[in-house]
């Protein structure tokens, strides 16, 4: 059965968007722009996802913690880059009462000025986090000592907030939920390997849980994180041809450490500034699996993500043998899915339909039939045809065709990846393979400049380096001699 609110994808892919998470009940808007209310199934996800990189972090060591919400305005200036990146999306608060309120009109020079008054509005100024390196530099100030104590590894699971110009669901709200990873080690050398090894964590997250293809590599000068050495990232390409930076890892060196004075006492007694690193993956990564894997008639999710992986529906009520059979089914898989028994008043069409929408993978139909035959009929999410089996191979069938499935969805979603990256030589190919909807490769000079004249021509930016160029190689854009094969590509 069509669901005829779903737009087709192929028709209008951002109606199509927001008609799956409007069906599938993934959440709601509110009155306030740029914010949703996340619904239990969309919830679930995230919990599910949140799960997944939690244990990925306890195996090296990384502990939990909460930090606030608030940072004093005062703090976050002093970290120049960090405030040049982050100031049009800063939500602020003022700790004066509500009828004085009023958003802080300062420029830069004037929010850099070290000799701020203790009477001017930065004193009377919160910002509320749009990440939390100023809060954790003051929380490791307090807790750090000596070499002994390093390294730290801290993860919060907490909301952020920016102010997006252009909002949508899960991919750019201007409340948004993430971890964010915090460490501080002795040497740089510890400090970036534990930057690499984050997006290693990341990379298995998203191919092996998600399903989700990826590019990986360091970002540009030009689109690294505010205050960082060096960033990297995941990007992904939607089937819209859109880029999404899935999460992003950052070696920050001892800028933030210099910055906030966060110091250890080494083995010879003297103070040496920290090394630091953060990282972090949101819930727009819950946008960007809607998108790569769901089809015209709902949500596809990867078995192990997915609110209900089994949906069991009775053809008949108050048949015993039915009922037995459905007990004897939940002491056999109960403790190894998340499972539901549909016996409500809906028709069975109607019941079938929702359960796809809402990307369930296996639907289990019994009734008279399946009884005498001692059989169960089986709707797969990715299959169009009913599968029937004999009720003792059960278990082995869901384990064997839960591995094809996810099998089968990363190789769909890496074969549409591949085929959408292309390379170019010069600048009108370029522009030919943005404008459909490609991530291109190219030669090219690192430059700020050039970055931002692409940006204006194009509506292209920089996802990331792939690798350093060779000898002999051009710009694509300025025909001079290039530094690094870069990946570019329009975004969210």
């Amino acid at each position: 059965m069509k669901n005829k609110n779903i737009i087709p994808k192929e028709v209008n892919f951002s109606a199509w968007y927001s008609s799956i998470i409007s069906e599938a009940k993934l959440a709601l808007y509110t009155s306030v722009k740029g914010s949703i209310v996340f619904l239990p199934n969309a919830w679930l996800i995230w919990q599910l996802i949140k799960e997944k990189i939690d244990n990925e972090f306890k195996k090296i060591g990384v502990k939990n913690v909460q930090l606030p919400t608030f940072i004093n305005a005062h703090d976050f200036v002093k970290e120049v880059k960090h405030i040049d990146g982050f100031a049009p999306e800063i939500f602020t608060v003022s700790t004066s009462q509500f009828k004085s309120l009023k958003i802080l009109d300062a420029s830069t020079d004037q929010m850099h000025n070290n000799s701020i008054n203790k009477n001017d509005g930065l004193n009377n100024l919160l910002i509320i986090r749009p990440t939390s390196e100023v809060i954790f530099c003051e929380c490791f100030k307090k807790i750090l000592n000596s070499y002994n104590d390093l390294p730290i590894l801290y993860n919060q699971w907490c909301n952020a907030f920016r102010n997006e110009k252009n909002t949508r669901p899960f991919l750019r709200t201007n409340e948004f939920y993430w971890q964010e990873l915090h460490t501080i080690h002795q040497t740089e050398k510890e400090a970036i390997t534990q930057t690499l090894q984050t997006i290693k964590i990341y990379k298995k997250i998203l191919k092996k849980e998600l399903c989700m293809p990826f590019i990986c590599g360091e970002k540009t000068i030009n689109e690294r994180f505010a205050g960082a050495v060096k960033t990297f990232t995941l990007e992904s390409l939607m089937p819209d041809g859109q880029a999404l930076q899935c999460c992003t890892s950052h070696y920050l060196g001892q800028n933030f450490a210099k910055a906030y004075d966060v110091k250890y006492q080494n083995k010879a007694n003297q103070f040496e500034y920290v090394y630091q690193t953060s990282a972090g993956l949101s819930t727009r990564i819950i946008g960007g699996l809607i998108m790569t894997h769901s089809d015209n008639n709902g949500l596809v999710l990867p078995l192990n993500l997915a609110p209900i992986q089994v949906a069991i529906i009775p053809l008949e009520k108050n048949n015993t043998k039915i009922d037995d059979l459905i007990k004897n089914i939940l002491k056999r898989i109960k403790n190894k899915y998340r499972v539901v028994i549909d016996d409500s008043d809906k028709g069975l069409g109607y019941k079938i339909n929702e359960y796809q929408i809402q990307g369930t993978v296996f639907i289990i139909l019994i009734g008279q039939n399946e009884i005498q035959k001692n059989t169960l009929t089986i709707i797969q999410r990715n299959k169009n045809e009913k599968t029937e089996i004999n009720f003792i191979n059960l278990t082995h069938f869901l384990k064997e065709s839960g591995k094809n499935y996810q099998r089968q969805l990363y190789e769909k979603a890496k074969h549409l990846f591949d085929s959408s990256i292309v390379k170019a030589n010069d600048f009108d190919e370029f522009k030919q393979a943005i404008n459909n909807h490609k991530f291109v490769e190219v030669k090219f000079k690192q430059s700020i400049e050039s970055e931002k004249k692409i940006k204006i021509l194009t509506g292209a930016t920089a996802r990331c380096i792939k690798c350093k160029a060779k000898k002999n190689d051009k710009c694509f854009f300025t025909n001079e001699q290039a530094t690094d094969i870069v990946y570019f590509g329009r975004s969210y």
